[in-house]
C-alpha cells in the first residue's frame, strides 16, 4: 500500500449555510474557511490519503480488499499517536494516555489551555461576526449571499498567501498572557516507560477492554488490537509487532470484565467473521438460561381462567383475541413469563392491566419496574402502585440489601425488557431464586437495545423456546393505513423507505445548514408538532431549549423565521437522554448535523 501524508499546523474554522445550488434547486450545505484575518487555533495534525491500489508480492495490482480494512481506523489512529508518543519522548516530552479521548497527551500543557485555544473552532460563526464588526459590517443583518460573498473574499485572499495563513504565533502568545498562562517547555526531561512496554501496555488496555465489554457480550476481533495500540500509546512503542504481543497476552492472561479477570475467546459467528467473547460472558448467559427454565416450569401459581375474565371484566378492558391470547398465556404460565409486543399493542394498558388485577385481586403485591424511572413510573398505567414503581438498579439494591422484603405473594412486572442487561436480568432472576416472586418480562427487541452487554430477549427465546413467550406484533397506535405501513417497514429494518415517506409526510425532516439552523429547524418543528426532543449532548438539549424558549437568543435574521411559541408551561422539554439506548434510537430517525428530530 501507498499513502500521501499532508500535514497541517492549525484548525481552520469554518462556517456551513444552507442554499439551493442555482441550477437544480436541490437544498444543499455548502461550508466555507473563515477569514484568513482571524486566527485559527494551533492544531499539528496530519491526513492520509491512500488510493486504493495494493501492490501484492508477486507485483500483481489489485484494489485493497475490504475485509483488510474493516473496522481498522481507529486502530490505525491509534498507532500514529503511539509513535507520535515515542518521538515526543525521544526529546524529552512526558507524554501519557488522555482519559477522555484516548489519544497522546503533553502532560505539561494544562487542559484549560487546550480548552482556550479550541475555542474559535468550536464557534467559528462568532468569530466569523466579530471579523465584520471589525470591518464595519453587522453579520447579523447580512444576508445569506453577503456573507458568502465576505467568507469567499477571505478565502481568495488565503489562497494568494504564501504561507500558512491561519497560523500567528503572536496571537496565540497574547491569547495564553491573557489567560495568565505562559509556556516556557513541555521538554521536561521526565522518566521514560519501563523496558517492559509490552506489560505496561497490557495493563492499561485491561480498563478500556472492561469497558467496551460492559457494553458489548461480543466484540470486533479488531477491538483487542485497538485498545492494545492504545496501551501502547503509554507504554511506549517500538514496531507494530508489538501490537501483536499485547493481544497475545490478552489472550493468554486474560481481561477483566465486571472487576474480575477472566478468558477471552475468539469464535466466528454465523457471517464468518471473527469476535471475541469472555468465560465470563458465556457463563452469564448459561446461568440466566439455567434459572429462566427452573422459574418458567414453577407454575405453583398460575392463574385460573376465570380469574383472568374476572380481571378483564373488572377493568372494563374490551381485549382483541391476541391481547387475550397473551393475558391467558403469561397468567397460566410458570413464575417467569415473557411477553414481545410491538409499540402501540396495548400491553401496558390492556395486557398488563388487567394481569396486575388478577394478581392484586388473589392478594399479591404488584411492583413495577424498568431501566429508568421514567419508563418505570410509566408503569403506573397499569394499575401498579406509584409507590412500588421503581427503576431497576435502585430496585435490586433495596431488594439486596433488605429495605424491600419479596416474596411468594409478591409479582415484579419488568417493562422495557430489551434495555437491561444480561448482568441485570441475571441478578434479578438470582434474587427470585432466592426469595421466591413471580417475574413477567416485557418488552420489544425490535425498539432500543441494551446499554450494556447482551441481547436479552434473543437468549430468552433461546432457553423458553417461542411456544412459551407471548407476542403481539400487530400495531393498534398508527390511526392511518399509510402509518401502519410506516411502522412496519422501520420493523423489517427498511429504514429508507419509511425515513422517505415520512419525510413526504412532513414528519422527519432533515435540516440543513449551520449548527444553529439546525437546532432553529429542530424548535421550530418540536412548537409546530408539541413534540418531545431528544438531543445528542447536554450541550444541544441547552441550545435547543433556549431556542424554543427565547426566540431572542437568536440572530434577528433568524429569530424572524421561526413560529410563535406556545403557550407558558406547554413547550417541549428537550432532554439529555440517558447513555447509548437513544444513540441506538436515532439510527431510524432523520440526521440533522449530529441532532434527531422525532414527533
Amino acid at each position: 500500500m501507498t499513502w500521501v501524508r499532508v500535514d497541517h499546523f492549525t484548525a481552520r474554522p469554518t462556517v456551513a449555510f444552507k442554499r439551493a445550488d442555482p441550477e437544480t434547486g436541490i437544498v444543499g450545505t455548502e461550508v466555507f474557511t473563515i477569514s484568513q484575518k482571524i486566527n485559527g487555533d494551533p492544531q499539528l495534525h496530519s491526513h492520509c490519503i491512500i488510493p486504493n491500489y495494493l501492490v501484492t508480492e508477486t507485483g500483481r495490482f489489485t484494489a485493497i480488499p475490504k475485509d483488510l480494512m474493516r473496522g481498522r481506523r481507529l486502530e490505525f489512529g491509534a498507532v500514529y499517536q503511539a509513535f507520535l508518543a515515542k518521538h515526543l519522548r525521544g526529546i524529552g516530552v512526558n507524554v501519557a494516555l488522555h482519559t477522555d479521548n484516548h489519544m497522546a497527551h503533553i502532560s505539561a500543557v494544562p487542559e484549560a489551555v487546550c480548552d482556550e485555544f479550541s475555542k474559535r473552532t468550536a464557534d467559528a460563526q462568532e468569530s466569523a461576526r466579530a471579523e465584520a464588526a471589525r470591518r464595519g459590517l453587522d453579520w447579523d443583518q447580512m444576508t445569506d449571499q453577503m456573507k458568502i460573498d465576505f467568507l469567499k473574499g477571505g478565502a481568495k485572499a488565503s489562497r494568494r498567501s504564501k504561507s500558512d495563513d491561519l497560523a500567528n504565533i503572536e496571537a496565540w502568545r497574547q491569547q495564553a498572557e491573557a489567560m495568565g498562562w505562559k509556556h516556557e517547555t513541555v521538554i521536561t526531561g521526565q522518566p521514560q516507560p519501563t523496558d517492559d512496554r509490552v506489560r505496561g501496555a497490557y495493563e492499561t488496555a485491561l480498563p478500556l477492554m472492561a469497558e467496551r465489554l460492559q457494553k458489548h457480550a461480543t466484540l470486533f476481533s479488531g477491538e483487542a488490537r485497538i485498545q492494545a495500540a492504545r496501551g501502547l500509546i503509554a507504554a511506549g512503542i517500538e514496531t507494530t509487532a508489538d501490537i501483536d504481543a499485547v493481544v497475545k497476552m490478552m489472550a493468554d492472561s486474560g481481561v477483566v470484565q465486571d472487576g474480575k479477570k477472566t478468558k477471552m475467546y475468539a469464535r466466528r459467528d454465523q457471517n464468518g467473521q471473527m469476535k471475541l467473547t469472555t468465560a465470563l460472558h458465556l457463563d452469564q448467559e448459561e446461568e440466566l438460561i439455567d434459572l429462566a427454565r427452573a422459574a418458567y416450569s414453577d407454575r405453583s401459581r398460575a392463574l385460573s381462567a376465570d380469574e383472568l375474565a374476572r380481571a378483564e371484566l373488572a377493568t372494563g378492558l374490551s381485549l382483541t383475541d391476541e391481547q387475550r391470547h397473551a393475558l391467558s398465556v403469561l397468567g397460566s404460565g410458570g413464575a417467569f413469563g415473557v411477553f414481545i409486543g410491538a409499540g402501540g399493542t396495548g400491553k401496558t394498558a390492556s395486557v398488563l392491566s388487567a394481569l396486575s388485577h388478577a394478581y392484586k385481586a388473589r392478594g399479591y403485591t404488584v411492583w413495577g419496574t424498568a431501566l429508568a424511572w421514567r419508563q418505570a413510573n410509566a408503569l403506573e398505567e397499569a394499575g401498579i402502585d406509584r409507590l412500588n414503581c421503581r427503576a431497576l438498579q435502585p430496585l435490586l439494591d433495596a431488594i439486596q440489601d433488605g429495605r424491600k422484603k419479596l416474596d411468594r405473594s409478591s409479582v415484579v412486572i419488568i417493562d422495557e425488557l430489551s434495555q437491561v442487561s444480561i448482568k441485570q436480568l441475571l441478578d434479578l432472576l438470582l434474587m427470585q431464586a432466592k426469595y421466591g416472586f413471580q417475574i413477567i418480562a416485557t418488552g420489544d427487541d425490535r425498539q432500543c437495545q441494551s446499554v450494556d452487554a447482551g441481547a436479552v430477549i434473543d437468549l430468552l427465546r433461546k432457553a423458553l423456546g417461542k411456544e412459551a413467550i407471548a407476542e403481539i406484533l400487530s400495531v393498534i397506535r398508527q390511526k392511518t393505513e399509510r402509518e401502519k405501513e410506516i411502522c412496519r417497514l422501520f420493523r423489517e429494518n427498511k429504514v429508507d423507505e419509511a425515513i422517505a415517506m415520512k419525510r413526504e409526510d412532513g414528519t422527519a425532516i432533515a435540516a440543513d445548514g449551520s449548527y444553529q439552523d439546525v437546532v432553529e429547524a429542530v424548535s421550530a418543528m418540536a412548537l409546530e408538532k408539541n413534540a418531545t426532543v431528544s438531543a445528542p449532548t447536554n450541550k444541544d438539549a441547552l441550545e435547543i431549549g433556549r431556542a424554543i424558549r427565547l426566540p431572542s437568543s437568536f440572530a434577528p435574521s433568524r429569530a424572524s423565521k421561526r413560529p410563535a411559541p406556545a403557550e407558558p408551561g406547554s413547550h417541549p422539554k428537550p432532554s439529555r437522554r440517558a447513555g447509548s439506548r437513544h444513540r441506538r434510537a436515532r439510527a431510524s430517525a432523520p440526521r440533522t448535523a449530529g441532532v434527531p428530530v422525532r414527533s
